[in-house]
């Protein structure tokens, strides 16, 4: 009898133990992304360097420890501009928070892009805003999001 108690309360044991454990491997929804602001820093011949402004979005129940971010930024499809962060920010749950990226084009990226206005003038601009986040604890949570701006007068302001 003193067997089968001792089995009964492992096995016990191994459940609480799985449910306790089914808690943690809830994988956190990414933080959708805002980008609020892109100001040239400087430039050269060959690279732009820019500080883009995001807020952070939390669809979580929980707070994100965030302990850095690699982004790139792509238009009509193509390479734009590279950023990453180390700046490490706390987003509580169903909240926000603002985080700056420095980031990178070159002078190929730039001069691809207008050729692609110049040949596309009448249709909306495609971006994609991709990469990923750093979480404290849990490791890498990709993102990907996308949208339209049209650039021509009057499109814009009805497209934000």
């Amino acid at each position: 009898m003193g067997n089968m108690y001792r089995s009964w309360q492992l096995l016990a044991a191994l459940f609480l133990l799985l449910a306790s454990c089914a808690g943690l491997t809830t994988r956190p929804e990414p933080p959708a992304l805002v980008l609020t602001d892109l100001r040239l820093e400087g430039a050269t011949l060959f690279s732009q360097r820019y500080l883009l402004d995001f807020q952070l979005q939390n669809p979580n129940d929980f707070a994100l420890a965030i302990e850095g971010m690699a982004c790139e930024i792509l238009l009509n499809g193509q390479r734009f501009a590279t950023g990453v962060t180390n700046q490490a920010v706390t987003v509580p749950a169903y909240a926000t928070a603002a985080v700056q990226v420095e980031a990178t084009s070159t002078l190929f990226g730039v001069f691809r892009q207008l050729t692609e206005l110049e040949r596309t003038q009448a249709q909306p601009f495609r971006y994609q805003l991709r990469g990923h986040v750093n979480l404290r604890g849990y490791g890498r949570l990709p993102f990907d999001y996308e949208g339209e701006v049209s650039l021509l007068p009057g499109e814009l302001q009805r497209s934000l």
